[in-house]
């Protein structure tokens, strides 16, 4: 480690060795420390005010020695002055570690199998814990009930830290398994309209029947089970519901239409990231973003390639461009519509049969309209969590 002073050492052959020791003893020369190195030479690192004084008794009684400096922080920031970026460096590092005892430095999680480090660090951030969180202000109660409650593969979560090292500690949900001391029940609503078709009730109560017309948000298996001898029972609802479902596409395609090019020019900007307050290094960043692409990277400053900082380096590349106008004849914009459409169809019976479709044409404007009018039968159950107070 760099000293914040610089350090003198002299250093003095074995031959000077004897009269040097006695000269140091005579003068009550105060050292930081002494030491023999293995060439049998005698190393003295005097106290900053007794430097000069060691100095001009060795000249004096003629004994010789080789001075060397150590280099300190002070020196070498004076040594460097004239480097911008050097002295900003240097000062990011000193208020990093005069601050940073009291940020959080690192997180480590622990206890995930199947949800990934990623997912549970996007969660975190949700939820208000992030690197560089000010450790005195964390309401952990607050945070461990935001977390679990923006997470649907966890069920338990602790938040420990330690120095400036959060380690998260998770659990999650096993599939099919409900603690029985839980007082979170579920029922089943619609997630959008529809003529209901088929009902499959593993657990529940039925609150519908088949040529029901329901609206988004009906309930249709209720978690709510009443019996005359045994009462009122809660259970998480389970179960599918299929339904004649409408849905609609729409897709306009201008004959005239404008295309980005990019020029070859590029510039950059360069800011940092502290603790999340921003400082910026030059001023290409203010460029309007209206003629620009911008493509941002964001990657953490480590010390001596090693040790990660709670500082950021955001670097954004200013892409200029300009608009081309292109035309498309009446069959091209039809075509291209089609292949539009058709596309969308092809993703939406991954998760419906469809049983019908409708495809309308019109053209306005010099714009082409397609319109398709689908019936499908699709699952249209949604389970909806609600909790009970058991006293």
């Amino acid at each position: 480690m760099i000293t914040f002073f610089s350090k003198i050492k002299f250093i003095i052959p074995k031959e000077e060795k004897s009269r040097a020791l006695h000269i140091i003893n005579e003068n009550y020369i105060d050292f930081r420390s002494i030491s023999i190195s293995s060439n049998d030479e005698l190393i003295v690192v005097p106290k900053r005010f007794k430097i000069k004084k060691l100095e001009e008794l060795l000249s004096n009684n003629h004994i010789t020695y080789n001075k060397v400096i150590k280099q300190g922080i002070l020196s070498f920031v004076y040594n460097n002055k004239h480097r911008i970026g050097f002295l900003l460096g240097i000062m990011i590092l000193i208020i990093s570690s005069i601050i940073s005892s009291k940020y959080v430095w690192k997180i480590e999680i622990y206890g995930n199998n199947t949800t990934t480090n990623s997912e549970i660090i996007e969660n975190l951030n949700k939820s208000g814990f992030s690197l560089g969180s000010y450790i005195p202000n964390i309401n952990y109660e607050d945070l461990h009930n935001k977390f679990l409650l923006n997470s649907d593969t966890l069920s338990w979560v602790s938040i420990n830290i330690k120095g400036n090292v959060a380690s998260v500690m998770v659990r999650e949900k096993i599939k099919g398994f409900e603690d029985e001391n839980t007082n979170k029940y579920a029922n089943i609503v619609a997630k959008e309209d529809g003529q209901i078709q088929l009902i499959n009730i593993i657990e529940g109560k039925k609150k519908v029947s088949i040529g029901d017309i329901v609206k988004k948000g009906d309930l249709l298996i209720s978690g709510i089970m009443d019996s005359k001898t045994e009462g009122v029972k809660y259970v998480r609802a389970k179960g599918n519901v299929m339904a004649y479902v409408n849905k609609k596409i729409n897709i306009n395609i201008p004959l005239k239409a404008e295309k980005k090019i990019y020029k070859n020019e590029k510039k950059e900007a360069t800011s940092y990231i502290i603790f999340k307050k921003y400082i910026k290094l030059n001023k290409n960043n203010t460029q309007s973003e209206e003629l620009y692409d911008i493509i941002e990277k964001t990657e953490y400053v480590y010390l001596f390639n090693k040790i990660k900082l709670p500082v950021q380096k955001v670097t954004k590349t200013y892409i200029p461009y300009e608009y081309e106008e292109i035309s498309y004849s009446y069959e091209e914009a039809i075509d291209l519509g089609i292949k539009n459409l058709n596309s969308q169809i092809s993703l939406l019976e991954k998760e419906a049969t469809i049983i019908s479709k409708n495809i309308k044409t019109s053209y306005i404007n010099e714009i082409i309209y397609i319109d398709c009018d689908l019936y499908c039968i699709e699952d249209i159950s949604s389970s909806l969590e609600f909790y009970v107070n058991k006293k």
